[in-house]
């Protein structure tokens, strides 16, 4: 039947197959074929029996068939049926716009000439003989299987015609020869009409045992191109032709070509292609960083550079290597600018394994170098402005003079990666330094330089521990001083005073330690003492990556220097730990353990002292004597109490003192009041409060007919309840309560609801009865035995009764039952009716029992 279609359907098929002859860059296709189908079937639905489509007007299809036999093993080509209706005035109303949607249908059809260079390592000669394969392994298709078609003629070359795809691959294998063992080398390219239309493939030889291969190959464009390589033992950089005339700084550009474990191999001395080769002869443990940098080449008006040249870096290891990561980086088609292609990290481990960090990435700068921040600070946390600073890379002399910090106390420097030294120097400080390390994110980029005064110290025996680090991480400095304390209060102190045995400001943290007296702590003068002061760093992050130092100075300047170099990357809590050093007699011991678990060997313990009678007139001045349980030589001995002078001072009547854990004895004496008081077994532990309280009676606040018994206790609970109680009612610091005159020579002395106490209840002769004596927390959940509760009963001729409690003991209780433990139960006393106080008118029955429950009066 007559189509009216028709001539237009012609027309539209005569221009569709002259355009789709070349594409539009130019190069020609190959294989399309633009069939017209027949006009009393094609007209139909696709879908239907071939005997049941009719013609139906308007209706055109055009069928577009490509390929080779030849592209894979399997024979045939690609089809592709493309239907149109009413050209004229629908969906495709005019040829071109028909010619640019088949266009992109046929994309996959798009062929060209490509050029395959195939070059050995390591002499970097062109290959004749080597036979190819390419392949396309996202679709399993092979182009060009090995065939005597596919070998490089005399000059390496071997030229054939390429779909237009990405990520193909080819193959280049030279066998065995006489002379000459085998050798094989791949490349990975894309084909599509911006790029160049060649490539290079090395042909690398196999590998003894522990080396690897960098190799560098591109297109025939770019000509300027250079490969670095930097190594733990320096950096390797292939030479590069004209590099006088690349705008690049000398020192960049300079590079040794060989060390001990490491050397260039082979470079174009002049044109693209490549290969540039570096061969790892030995993988010394650290890190390798491998980028390359080319100069654009300008050729009809285009700027052909990394995007465009089809390169890649393919590592070649021997069998023995350990790899984990990627072993190809291919830089094409990526859109950032740039003439600096960062490839990747190698990180090689102790035992040889190699991870691979990928960058693949194009820069505008070289890459490895970051701005990095120097902070210059003195110990009060003043910024120090004006202070020169330089910088001295780890394995080199050469010191670069930075500058001069500004108003801030600051200095941007912009350094290589790597370790370095940074100094500071200021004619009113000592010069001091810090290590730093420059490296990528998450490592911190600045670091903070303390600087002290000369007037810092007051004698030469005095040591200065400084904590300092960059960015805005919390850090905290510990120092375990046996027997004595360093004060962690934040108290603003003037300019040039004492600051010895105290923590002084945040960033830098710092303390400043007397030498120890052995008058005051006699274990210094115990040859078996195996004691020992210690340095800890705790902080709320990964220290290693924050530039972070402990510094030991004198007056004379640094003595040692510390840094967190294992890794806590593998520690879940949410406090990372370092402890640093011991340091003593024997001088100052690393350690240097980094963890998890607060590794610290004891804890500060505060002992305070008062007075039975807040109206007293005299206010105790005693000894506090320290030792622990099962020695005999004393901790610390504090012969009268600390004036504000001293460096341990905290306030009147107290003293702290640094204690390992397990269980010591201190007893207190002073002439003027009943004494000694000794408060045996008292635990240092996580799980028991740091501190004690003594109540001291003086000697006048007491006749014959009087007696005290006194209750203090630790820093916490806020409050505890002295409790006596009989038949007849009780009396405490609470409440009272009294149904007969059986209490009436009974009262509170003293009751200060504060933590330490005391607790003061006075017996006045004449009286009589049975008593219970017990002592309630009625204020917290906080196990009695926990806040160091201590009771004593004190005669006018002495103290006649102390009584503590094993908080060892109480621990291994709580463990088993899950009980408040609120009470203690401290004695039972019978008093008999006398003129005065005597061991024949007061007896006691040791009672001394945690309860979960009040004591009742049975």
């Amino acid at each position: 039947p007559y189509n009216r279609y028709e001539a237009n359907y012609n027309s539209l098929v005569r221009e569709v197959e002259s355009k789709l002859a070349e594409t539009p860059d130019g190069d020609a296709m190959w294989n399309v074929k633009v069939s017209k189908n027949d006009p009393q079937r094609c007209l139909g639905p696709q879908s239907l029996d071939p005997s049941l489509r009719r013609p139906r007007l308007g209706s055109f299809e055009i069928l577009l068939s490509w390929g080779s036999s030849n592209w894979s093993s399997g024979g045939g080509g690609r089809q592709c049926v493309v239907l149109f209706s009413k050209l004229n005035t629908l969906k495709f109303p005019n040829p071109p716009d028909v010619i640019d949607y088949l266009v992109r249908v046929l994309s996959g059809a798009r062929v060209t000439q490509f050029e395959l260079m195939v070059r050995s390592i390591p002499e970097g000669l062109p290959c004749a003989g080597a036979l190819i394969e390419v392949h396309d392994y996202s679709t399993e298709e092979q182009f060009y299987p090995t065939s005597s078609h596919t070998k490089t003629d005399a000059r390496g070359l071997l030229m054939l015609h390429l779909p237009f795809r990405k990520n193909l691959t080819a193959l280049a294998k030279l066998p065995a020869a006489e002379g000459a063992e085998a050798a094989e080398g791949s490349a990975t390219f894309d084909v599509h009409g911006e790029l160049s239309k060649n490539i290079c493939i090395p042909l690398v030889p196999s590998l003894p045992d522990g080396q690897v291969r960098i190799v560098l190959t591109w297109a025939e464009f770019p000509h300027e191109v250079f490969l670095k390589v930097k190594t733990p033992e320096g950096n390797i950089k292939s030479p590069s032709s004209g590099v006088g005339d690349l705008d690049i700084p000398r020192e960049i550009l300079l590079g040794q070509q060989e060390h001990d474990h490491s050397k260039f191999e082979v470079g174009p001395s002049e044109g693209g292609f490549g290969p540039i080769s570096v061969l790892l002869t030995g993988l010394v443990p650290g890190r390798y960083h491998i980028y390359a940098h080319c100069e654009a080449y300008k050729i009809g008006g285009r700027d052909i550079s990394w995007s465009s040249s089809n390169a890649e870096l393919r590592f070649y290891t021997a069998e023995d290597v350990t790899w984990d990561g990627s072993r190809s980086f291919n830089c094409c088609g990526r859109e950032e600018a740039g003439s600096w292609w960062d490839i990747c990290f190698l990180e090689v481990s102790a035992s040889g394994s190699v991870s691979v960090r990928s960058f693949n990435e194009l820069k505008l700068e070289e890459p490895g170098f970051r701005d990095f921040l120097l902070k210059v600070v003195d110990l009060d946390g003043m910024l120090v402005p004006g202070a020169k600073v330089q910088v001295q890379p780890e394995s080199s002399t050469q010191v670069g003079d930075f500058g001069v910090s500004d108003s801030q106390g600051e200095v941007l420097v912009r350094l290589e990666h790597g370790n370095y030294t940074a100094s500071a120097a200021h004619e009113y400080y000592m010069p001091m330094s810090v290590s730093i390390k420059v490296d990528l994110e998450p490592q911190e980029g600045s670091a903070t330089i303390p600087l002290v005064r000369p007037d810092f110290f007051h004698r030469d025996s005095d040591l200065c521990f400084i904590l300092s680090w960059g960015g805005g991480g919390s850090a905290n400095l510990h120092m375990e001083t046996p027997g004595r304390s360093v004060r962690v209060e934040e108290e603003e102190t003037l300019p040039g005073s004492d600051k010895s045995m105290r923590m002084i400001g945040k960033n830098p943290r710092s303390c400043l330690l007397r030498e120890a007296d052995e008058q005051e702590c006699p274990w210094l003068s115990d040859s078996a003492s195996r004691r020992t002061n210690r340095a800890l760093v705790s902080a709320a992050g990964s220290m290693e990556l924050w530039n972070m130092q402990v510094t030991v100075c004198s007056k004379e300047g640094i003595l040692h220097t510390f840094l967190p170099t294992k890794s806590s990357a593998m520690i879940k809590s949410a406090t990372i730990f370092w402890d640093v050093c011991s340091f003593g007699r024997g001088g100052v011991v690393p350690v240097n353990n980094i963890g998890g678990q607060d590794p610290a060997g004891g804890r500060l313990v505060t002992v305070r002292i008062n007075q039975a009678k807040s109206d007293s007139d005299l206010i105790p001045s005693a000894q506090v004597l320290v030792k622990k349980a099962d020695e005999s030589v004393p901790l610390r001995i504090f012969p009268a109490p600390l004036t504000p002078e001293h460096p341990e001072y905290t306030r009147h009547n107290e003293v702290r003192f640094f204690c390992e854990w397990g269980k010591f004895e201190v007893e207190v004496r002073d002439d003027k009041c009943h004494s000694p008081l000794v408060y045996s077994n008292l635990l240092v532990s996580n799980q028991i409060q740091p501190s004690v309280g003594f109540c001291m009676a003086a000697i006048s606040d007491l006749d014959a007919k009087q007696a005290f018994i006194t209750l203090s206790w630790a820093s916490s609970p806020k409050d505890l309840d002295l409790c006596l109680c009989n038949q007849d009612g009780m009396i405490s610091s609470m409440r009272t309560e009294s149904r007969a005159p059986s209490l009436k020579n009974i009262r509170y002395e003293t009751a200060i609801h504060e933590g330490f106490g005391p607790k003061v209840i006075s017996l006045t002769q004449s009286m009589s009865g049975k008593f219970k004596l017990y002592v309630m927390n009625r204020e917290d959940n906080t196990k009695i035995f926990a806040s160091n509760p201590l009771v004593t009963i004190v005669l006018f001729n002495g103290v006649w009764k102390t009584f503590n409690l094993d908080a060892q003991s109480c621990l291994d209780r709580a463990a088993d039952k899950d009980e408040k433990l609120c009470c203690w139960h401290v004695c039972d006393l019978r008093i008999e009716s006398d003129s005065r106080f005597s061991e024949q008118s007061i007896q006691c029955e040791d009672v001394n029992k945690i309860l979960d429950h009040e004591v009742k009066f049975d």
